[in-house]
């Protein structure tokens, strides 16, 4: 074996024992949150599922399907829009479509509580040219939840549903 082969495999063996390393490293931490959950204190999760628990998961639940339908709704539509019909401007509205790719759903989330919130721009506005009591929809709130995150998943289904 040459001097550059037993180098290269040497290199090769330290790379590989630094990259277990750092894995074990990463995992210390998911197995002690894991240990934590799994410890069987019985007063801890009684108390949660007398109190949240049976909420968060009806929430979580009604998020899962709300966003699903929404997205699949969504990205199937615009996919068979822009698939089945030939109109002015399909080729730039088909890239624009893809371009929510690139807006995490929590960095949209904050847009359209910040702009759309109680002391944001549109509900100023919306106060000042219909009122102070003037009806406007929650933000923070299930159906915007649903909403946002539809808006930021869609592209995968369309994509798919392009192709």
């Amino acid at each position: 074996m040459t001097g550059i082969a037993r180098s290269a495999r040497a290199s090769r063996v330290g790379w590989s024992a630094a990259a277990l390393a750092a894995g074990v490293a990463a995992l210390i931490p998911v197995l002690a949150v894991l240990g934590g959950v799994l410890e069987p204190n019985t007063e801890v999760w009684r108390q949660q599922w007398e109190t949240r628990l049976p909420g968060q998961i009806v929430a979580s639940l009604v998020l899962v399907v709300g966003v699903s339908v929404a997205t699949i709704v969504l990205g199937v539509g615009l996919a068979w829009l822009v698939g089945a019909h030939d109109f002015p401007g399909r080729r730039l509205f088909s890239w624009a479509l893809v371009l929510p790719l690139a807006l995490p759903a929590y960095i949209l989330g904050f847009v359209i509580t910040s702009t759309l919130g109680v002391a944001g721009p549109v509900q100023t506005w919306w106060r000042d040219a219909f009122g102070a009591d003037a009806w406007f929809p929650e933000i923070r709130s299930m159906p915007m939840a649903i909403l946002t995150f539809s808006l930021t998943l869609y592209p995968y289904v369309y994509l798919m549903a392009r192709a």
